[in-house]
């Protein structure tokens, strides 16, 4: 097939977002888009190559894996390997079991599942996974096992169908992305069968290249307008675009509709082709695969390595480092691996074989040895158990964490002697008090219910959007209400989600390195213009839904937010102890901070006005400008009072506990 430098700049274009989403740079809030492109990129020299050597009689399998293992698996496996060193050095032993697992699946090809199950793409923790870039990879890989096999099959019922069926498999794919992008979107944005439409696209785009089939193009004016748009689509979704967005779905066509064009229309005639086509452009692009492999595993180690978030100029340093790794990288492994020269097609096969499964090995001892805890001193480990606790009762029984549970199977909490005439209702916040709380009405001899589920604002009307909640919210809070209405022994419910995460549908900042997205908010059932109309929307339905368990003649205590922190506490006072060898010292965040944070959710409730009825607890007067002057204490005297950047700990919910406890007695 032809050589076309400006699908190489079309490359640059790709991978430069990409890195500088990942440096954490806010204005760039769309770049995670640049693998979208390329995908249609792919799919386009893929099926470029199958058919035109289809065409030639020369085209098979052997011929075609090689190929993809010469170009894909050195490189890969080198960053996978130099990884390891300072994986050992510095991770945690969480983190490096993570990171034993995620080599394991780099080596089996299914880091796009591996990394589905382990966190959300978009959530703070996966900054620190070196490998976490790789879920493209394994698409890419899944693509090229099938895809081959596909177009063979396919073949002796003539170029027609071929094309046909593979405008079918785009149309189904798309379909189901934009489906589970506002349902399942973790999934949505990792597996292969939401991203397949992409890699189609770029099919389609190939055989329209390849036969030119070209809409009648009555001038260049036309095709310079063409190209220039496809740049503008591309712009768009990386400028305008960001974690909120639901994705792979429709809205992935601006940037994959906009490769199309680009790979159809900028040729050298026209304006766009001769930018993509410069030097710089072509050069990066020539090196992009290598600058897409280095680039996260330098930003994650910079993080793991620093007690704080690394500042933007030591971000924009590793960028132009990746370059130069990829550089180094793509002269000295990429090109000598593609010379059949230099290795045969045997050498290529056993020696990827060989690698693989001595990573797949490296992980599993990884794995089994649980992050080799004995690197680490006691007084951290202790910190990490106590996430392990803690997300263990996430997942445990009293907590909804997953589908659906009748409200009549709650746990009791508290005295178990005493009939339950209190209900602690909420997301993961109502369920982190929800030990101590009980601990503490045991003490009075009462006893509640548990109906906590994840991500679920416990009010009817409002469904939880933006975040990969596996719960079926909508049918659990209407059957929780339903309970609780009907339920006249349960004469208290205690409301404690988390308020703001819901009404602010922006990025928390400590002011002090300590950030997290997690995309987590609210949205009406009912349809809503804009996002002053989605906050009303969530407001009313807050106070209708309060409202309506004040008119049953329960006593409703709203929990106020508890301040979120910004950091993972146990992890940062791990990561201190384990770099430092000192103990931990204490954390905290600025109060003014937090209230400017949970303003809007605090005003909310304090709207609900005065009733005999409703109850209120404010943990932020309990954290804050208490332990320590102007600062809310999240780790104190060697106790974290948070699990991670702002859930409760037992330790810390006992504070809270004591003060509801005592206005329910």
């Amino acid at each position: 097939m032809e050589y076309r430098k400006e699908i190489d700049g079309l490359r640059a274009l790709a991978v430069l977002p990409v890195m500088l989403f990942h440096a954490g740079f806010e204005w760039i809030r769309g770049g995670y888009v640049g693998v979208d492109v390329f995908f249609v990129i792919s799919g386009y020299l893929i099926t470029s190559i199958i058919v035109s050597e289809k065409n030639a009689g020369r085209f098979t399998l052997r011929g075609f894996y090689e190929r993809r293992a010469r170009r894909i698996l050195p490189a890969l496996f080198l960053v996978t390997i130099a990884c390891i060193v300072p994986a050992w050095f510095w991770m945690l032993s969480n983190q490096l079991e993570t990171f034993a697992e995620s080599v394991l699946a780099v080596a089996i090809f299914s880091s796009n599942i591996f990394f589905w199950g382990k966190s959300d793409y978009f959530a703070p923790a996966v900054e620190d996974m070196p490998l976490l870039h790789t879920w493209s990879l394994a698409v890419e890989e899944q693509f090229y096992v099938v895809f081959p096999i596909f177009v063979l099959l396919l073949w002796r019922l003539g170029r027609r169908w071929l094309i046909l069926s593979i405008a079918a498999v785009a149309v189904l794919s798309l379909g189901l992305a934009e489906y589970t992008s506002r349902t399942h979107p973790s999934a949505a944005f990792y597996f292969s069968q939401m991203r397949a439409w992409e890699l189609m696209l770029g099919a389609l785009a190939a055989f329209a290249w390849m036969d030119k089939r070209l809409p009648h193009l009555p001038s260049d004016t036309a095709a310079q307008l063409l190209a220039l748009a496809g740049l503008l689509l591309i712009a768009v979704a990386v400028f305008a675009y960001g974690p909120y967005t639901p994705f792979p779905g429709l809205y992935a066509l601006a940037p994959t509709v906009g490769t199309v064009l680009i790979v159809l229309f900028a040729t050298p005639r026209t304006l766009v082709g001769r930018m993509l086509s410069q030097p710089m452009l072509a050069g990066i692009g020539l090196i992009s695969y290598s600058a897409y492999l280095w680039h996260q595993p330098l930003y994650a180690f910079a993080r793991i390595r620093s007690l704080h978030a690394p500042g933007a100029w030591i971000m924009a340093t590793l960028v132009a480092a990746a370059f130069v790794l990829a550089y180094v990288t793509w002269r000295y492994v990429e090109k000598p691996f593609r010379n059949r020269a230099n290795l045969s097609r045997l050498q290529i096969f056993s020696g990827a074989a060989a690698v693989g499964a001595s990573l797949a090995a490296i992980g599993m001892v990884g794995i089994d040895a649980k992050g080799f805890e004995n690197r680490m001193p006691a007084a951290a480990l202790a910190e990490l158990d106590i996430i392990d606790y803690h997300e263990a009762r996430i997942e445990g029984a009293c907590n909804v964490a997953s589908g659906f549970r009748p409200p009549e199977e709650a746990c009791v909490l508290g005295d178990r002697t005493a009939a339950p005439r209190i209900a602690i209702w909420g997301d993961s916040h109502a369920e982190m008090q929800s030990e101590a709380l009980g601990d503490a009405l045991a003490r009075i001899g009462k006893s509640a219910l548990q109906l906590t589920a994840d991500a679920c604002l416990p009010f009817t009307g409002v469904r939880t959007a933006g975040l990969s909640a596996n719960v079926d919210c909508i049918r659990q809070t209407a059957a929780v209400k339903a309970f609780l209405l009907a339920r006249r022994d349960i004469d208290t419910v205690v409301l404690a989600p988390r308020w703001t995460a819901y009404l602010v549908k922006q990025k928390f900042d400590n002011g002090e390195g300590g950030a997290f997205d997690d995309r987590m908010y609210g949205e009406p059932v009912a349809s809503f213009d804009g996002d002053a109309g989605r906050r009303n929307g969530i407001v009313a339905a807050i106070n209708q839904g309060v409202q309506e368990l004040l008119n049953a003649g329960k006593r409703v205590v709203l929990v106020y937010p508890v301040p979120e922190v910004g950091w993972p506490v146990p992890e940062m006072a791990t990561k201190q102890i384990f770099l430092t060898g000192e103990p931990a010292a204490d954390i905290s965040t600025d109060y003014g901070v937090q209230k400017k944070r949970n303003a809007p959710a605090t005003a909310m409730l304090d709207a609900l006005g005065d009733h005999p009825d409703i109850v209120r607890v404010r943990p932020d007067r309990i954290l804050c400008d208490t332990f320590i002057e102007g600062r809310c204490a999240a780790h104190l005297n060697g106790v974290p009072l948070y699990y991670d950047s702002q859930h409760l700990t037992n330790a810390g919910a006992k504070l809270i506990a004591a003060d509801i406890a005592r206005q329910i007695r």
